[in-house]
């Protein structure tokens, strides 16, 4: 399943961030513009993929059965480049 653009999803994730681990960090917007955001931070290991179109960490969801993947660092080309193929390869990464 492919969840787009979701505005909120009422799922706990599989490890809960401690709040406490939340500390302010820059954030680049899709205009190239930056602001500061509190970003949220743990020590699990994480399955992940970095190249030069995008940076993906799998984020499970509470029982296994959802995840987050996908966060592209330029969102346009990324959506513009995006076919079956493409994503059926990335998200093969994490397996």
């Amino acid at each position: 399943m492919v969840l787009v653009n979701a505005v909120a999803l009422g799922a706990p994730w599989e490890f809960p961030f401690d709040p406490a681990a939340t500390r302010d960090e820059p954030f680049t917007r899709a205009d190239g513009s930056t602001v500061t955001v509190a970003t949220m931070h743990y020590d699990e290991f994480l399955p992940s993929e970095w190249n030069e179109e995008y940076q993906a960490v799998e984020l499970h969801y509470g029982g296994g059965a959802l995840s987050m993947i996908v966060m592209p660092k330029d969102l346009a080309t990324f959506e513009a480049s995006l076919t079956t193929e493409s994503l059926n390869e990335g998200a093969g990464e994490f397996g």
